[in-house]
């Protein structure tokens, strides 16, 4: 089972960086330390509030197809 305080974002820049920032950091102004490729994944962890949430992965969308493979 996946607990349920843990969220993936799944979208495209720049909101997706914005959002991850703002979840961890409780500010979109480091977006650029959270961008993601087109199809890439970012993995969170806690409370899905500003600064709430930790990275317990940013997995690039070549990560995501070897997954699929195996």
């Amino acid at each position: 089972t996946i607990p349920s305080d843990c969220v993936g974002v799944v979208g495209h820049e720049p909101w997706t960086g914005e959002l991850v920032s703002w979840l961890v950091i409780g500010s979109p102004a480091l977006a650029a330390g959270f961008a993601l490729r087109k199809g890439g994944v970012a993995w969170l962890r806690g409370n899905p509030e500003p600064g709430g949430m930790r990275v317990v992965a940013l997995l690039a969308p070549s990560t995501l197809r070897r997954v699929q493979r195996a």
